[in-house]
Formats: C-alpha cells, structure tokens, sequence
C-alpha cells in the first residue's frame, strides 16, 4: 500500500495509472451531496499533490465514489448511493 498525503481528503483512493491524478470520496465542505468525489492532481510523481477539486460532473446530491479509474484515466466507474440503494455509472471523457 501507498500512502497518499492529500489534506482534509477522505478514503478509499483510486488513482489513474500515470499516478497523477488521485481520487477520493469526501465529506468535505464545497461539495453537491453528503459524500462527493474529489480528484487531486500533480505534474510528476515526484511532486506532491496538489489542492483536491470537487468533480461536479461525478456527483449527485447524495453519497457518491470513484471506483475505478481506467488505464488512460479516461473512463472511471463510480459508485451512488441514492435512497439507500447503490447505483454503478460509468463516465467518459475524451
């Protein structure tokens, strides 16, 4: 296991292959929903990471997590728990 130092970040992680980007699900001010994914960047792996953003095209108004990220980092699976059942989306970016 790795540990990631990002502050005021919740667990678990998952990060993209390059390990550049790290993302986390949160309950940190600033989000849409009670728990919301955040994705934390750096330029090389021997920078440290930079300030988390909330990624607002993730989340809904509930509890939502990143899963998995793909090897490209550019489809991820995420988790939403909305009225106490677990949805699993995909998202895709270009």
């Amino acid at each position: 296991f790795t540990h990631h130092s990002v502050p005021s970040l919740g667990q678990p992680s998952r990060h993209a292959n390059d390990e550049r980007s790290l993302y986390v699900a949160s309950r940190r001010s600033g989000g849409a929903g009670a728990v919301d994914a955040w994705v934390a960047t750096r330029a090389s792996t021997a920078e440290p990471w930079g300030v988390a953003t909330n990624v607002a095209e993730l989340n809904t108004s509930e509890q939502d997590a990143v899963d998995w990220v793909s090897p490209d980092g550019c489809r991820v699976y995420v988790t939403a728990v909305v009225d106490g059942a677990f949805d699993l989306w995909t998202a895709r970016r270009p």
